[in-house]
């Protein structure tokens, strides 16, 4: 990274920290955590997130975060909680979408990932590298289009997210 780039997230770090000091409950979490995430400060991320999140539980994008950070660390378990849960809640969210593609790709569930892909896709359009690496994952699976819908099932444990 750059110098200068990191001397700008160095500095919302000292910026964003001083004004959480004052007001734990404001939403200037998300771009301290941003700042860290950006920095690989990892932990520090999950920190903040988890702080913001309960001041502030129902932001989308400090879930998606932390599922970041959680993915980093190696925490794959407690990132893909979240973002099923932002699944159920956010049916558009592209981010949560392709991190929870990249998780099923790693555990080597192909169809899963390809519906995660294809989720976020549809989001998006404009990921022609999204629409690539669908191409080429459903090619290499040897896939059929009556394989790559998202039948899963509401069980009890989405029912409570909503």
């Amino acid at each position: 990274m750059d110098e200068k780039i990191k001397s700008r997230y160095l500095g919302d770090i000292q910026y964003f920290s001083a004004k959480l000091e004052k007001d734990r409950n404001s939403m200037l979490f998300l771009p301290l955590a941003s700042a860290y995430l950006k920095l690989g400060q990892y932990d520090d991320a999950v920190k903040t997130l988890t702080m913001g999140l309960d001041a502030n539980p129902d932001v989308a994008m400090a879930k998606t975060m932390l599922a970041q950070a959680y993915i980093a660390l190696g925490r794959t378990e407690e990132a893909k909680g979240l973002l099923t849960e932002m699944r159920v809640l956010d049916t558009a969210n592209y981010l949560a979408e392709k991190l929870l593609g990249d998780i099923y790709r790693n555990e080597k569930d192909i169809r899963k990932a390809v519906i995660s892909y294809k989720n976020a896709y549809n989001t998006a359009p404009e990921d022609r590298e999204l629409k690539n690496l669908i191409e080429q994952l459903i090619s290499e699976a040897g896939l059929e289009s009556d394989d790559l819908y998202d039948d899963r099932p509401m069980d009890s444990g989405d029912e409570e997210m909503l």
